[in-house]
């Protein structure tokens, strides 16, 4: 029924300038955008973090991208396996992340802190998830039989046994370092972009370890198809892969997988690939940064990556999926250093870098 009175009109909201409702209204309308950006490597870690994001406080508006291109504005972190390299034009230098950030309920495995952390505590880039570098076999001859540990590749009995994809940078970096482990470790970001000045002993030695008899024949020239052909019971064939992949590809009952280790006096060296978080220009007091640094290092969330994508978890309190990633991680637990490898490369090539020597002197190598 219409009558004459007045329309009500939309109720106006007078802010005093000196109101705690003003600041609070200031604050919200000027508060940075957070981006994650993802490396390709990192793609399923970032749609669970996408979707952890929408009931999560503080990371109602996180935007989660592809590192290909850098966000014109904002607070940026970055998800990948090469900290400092794989950059996008225009990114910008990565800043240290506050050690008060994260939250006591992290505590990471210490050779992959190592990777990461700076003396006074803060860190150049954050470690979060971890895979590790090895051998399985399906269907081995025998119950119980043994796996070859690195060590025991130059006998008799595995001649022409192990077979991976030769194509693969992270295998080819891999055995690599297990041949030549280093006797300093730089930091994570300085890794990647090292020159091969102090490895050009090993970089000769190339040659010789690609001949080497345990190798099976072609396998350095085999992609990933390859070697799929054999992975099947009572292949005569041991792999060497990662521990995600032995996990994605297993059988039950008929794939068992052992970390590779190298062991020189008293160090004991493992290698794989790891997830670090870097920061840029993202103050440590962001709020929005520091939700997502507590999400990513949760216990809980890591349990639900190892469990679901089959991540090994930095932090010590994440729950284990199985036997033999409490294998795993307990021998992480316990090495001297963790030697980060990748599957990604930057294109082209840069030169004078150790990563792409290597790549070089493997394709230019006589092979078996």
């Amino acid at each position: 029924m219409l009558t004459n009175k007045e329309p009500v009109l939309p109720m106006k909201i007078s802010l005093n300038f000196f109101s705690p409702l003003f600041f609070l209204f200031i604050l919200s309308s000027c508060a940075p955008r957070l981006t994650l950006l993802v490396s390709p490597e990192a793609q399923d870690v970032g749609a669970l973090v996408a979707q952890k994001a929408r009931t999560t406080p503080d990371l109602g508006s996180l935007v989660v991208a592809p590192d290909t291109t850098w966000p014109k504005d904002g607070l940026v972190v970055r998800l990948s396996t090469t900290p400092n390299w794989n950059l996008p034009h225009g990114a910008p230098r990565s800043i240290p992340l506050s050690s008060n950030v994260l939250s006591k309920n992290f505590f990471p495995i210490a050779a992959l802190a190592a990777l990461g952390q700076n003396k006074n505590g803060d860190w150049a880039v954050l470690p979060v998830f971890y895979d590790v570098v090895g051998v399985m076999a399906f269907n081995p001859p025998g119950a119980g039989a043994p796996l070859p540990q690195w060590q025991d590749l130059g006998k008799k009995v595995w001649s022409n046994r192990v077979m991976f994809s030769g194509h693969s940078p992270l295998i080819r970096q891999a055995i690599f370092f297990l041949e030549t482990p280093p006797t300093t470790l730089p930091a994570a970001q300085k890794w990647f972009t090292q020159t091969p000045a102090n490895w050009k002993a090993a970089l000769s030695a190339v040659p010789a370890w690609i001949l080497a008899p345990a190798w099976a024949p072609s396998t350095w020239q085999f992609a990933d198809p390859d070697v799929k052909f054999w992975q099947k019971p009572k292949t005569p064939y041991v792999f060497a892969s990662t521990y995600r992949q032995y996990e994605l590809t297993q059988q039950p009952g008929l794939v068992r997988f052992q970390a590779w280790q190298v062991k020189r006096g008293k160090d004991t060296w493992i290698t794989g690939p790891v997830l670090f978080l870097e920061f840029y220009n993202s103050a440590s007091s962001s709020k929005e940064v520091k939700a997502l640094v507590n999400l990513l290092t949760s216990p809980s969330f890591q349990g639900e990556v190892g469990s679901r994508e089959k991540w090994l978890a930095v932090n010590l309190l994440a729950p284990e999926i199985d036997n033999s990633s409490a294998q795993v991680r307990e021998l992480a637990r316990n090495v001297s250093g963790f030697i980060p490898v990748t599957e990604r490369l930057p294109d082209p090539l840069p030169n004078d870098n150790l990563m792409s020597s290597l790549q070089v002197a493997i394709d230019y190598a006589k092979k078996r």
